[in-house]
């Protein structure tokens, strides 16, 4: 998971000129899914660059709100 979190914040760096690291639904659907396996910091990673991400429709936008419901009764307030 930490391999995972410094890749992702290495190409997001690559990327600043363009505005970061692309936000597409190939990337982002997949770590929302396992983002319970990640620490507090690399949840925070992947919550900002969900945050840039459009979801395609309604369906995938209330499947992207049950993987972040767990979140919003986590202890630091960071990742709540």
């Amino acid at each position: 998971a930490a391999v995972v979190i410094n890749v992702l914040n290495t190409l997001n760096e690559v990327e600043q000129e363009n505005g970061g690291l692309k936000a597409e639904g190939r990337l982002v659907l997949p770590l929302l899914q396992r983002i319970k396996e990640f620490n507090e910091w690399g949840q925070c990673t992947i919550l900002e660059l969900a945050s840039r991400y459009q979801p395609a429709n309604q369906q995938q936008m209330f499947g992207i709100m049950n993987h972040l419901d767990p979140l919003l009764k986590h202890s630091n307030c960071a990742v709540a």
